[in-house]
């Protein structure tokens, strides 16, 4: 049974690494997943392909989650689509400070809007092998050697095992019990 089924989930930053992941199992799951990226078209393209090739249905939207008018737009196509979105995955963002500012604001979202039933919560993935890290020269570095170490089962995590989580989280979102103190 694909427990996602019938539900439209847009997913930003999803052109590739955590987010392409996640987009594709949302799709595994059933979902209708609107696959963003501010710049990356070809790499959203291709997750859509993807995700087609599994049996799944997506469309690739470029926006830019920064621009006011290229989310509206983003929820425009969303809509024409698929109708509204039931579920929404904030993968874009810059690493670091930013990442601490969304789950400032994940804390305060849940407060406020727990009690019309809404669920939000975050995830904070540690060292995760994707094309950023590559690029970047982290992979072969003492960097990962040093991070691989301090990690219990002494790996980087895949994209997927990240995708698997927010997977779960989402579906636990769908149920009476939250998944984490956040509502």
């Amino acid at each position: 049974m694909k427990r996602l089924a019938g539900k439209t989930a847009i997913v930003t930053g999803a052109s590739k690494g955590i987010g392409a992941g996640i987009a594709r199992e949302l799709a595994r799951q059933g979902a209708r997943v609107v696959v963003n990226s501010a710049s990356d078209r070809s790499g959203a393209d291709k997750v859509v392909a993807a995700i087609e090739a599994e049996g799944g249905q997506a469309i690739a939207v470029q926006a830019s989650v920064a621009i006011a008018a290229d989310v509206k737009r983003l929820f425009a196509e969303t809509r024409r689509a698929y109708g509204e979105p039931d579920i929404l995955v904030n993968n874009a963002a810059v690493y670091s400070a930013t990442k601490g500012a969304l789950d400032a604001l994940t804390r305060v979202l849940a407060a406020e809007l727990g009690s019309r039933g809404i669920r939000v919560n975050t995830l904070a993935p540690g060292g995760t092998h994707t094309e950023g890290i590559i690029s970047a020269g982290f992979i072969g570095s003492p960097f990962e050697t040093d991070m691989i170490e301090r990690t219990p089962l002494g790996r980087l995590d895949q994209p997927q095992d990240i995708a698997k989580v927010a997977a779960l989280a989402i579906q636990r979102a769908f149920s009476s019990v939250p998944l984490s103190n956040r509502a």
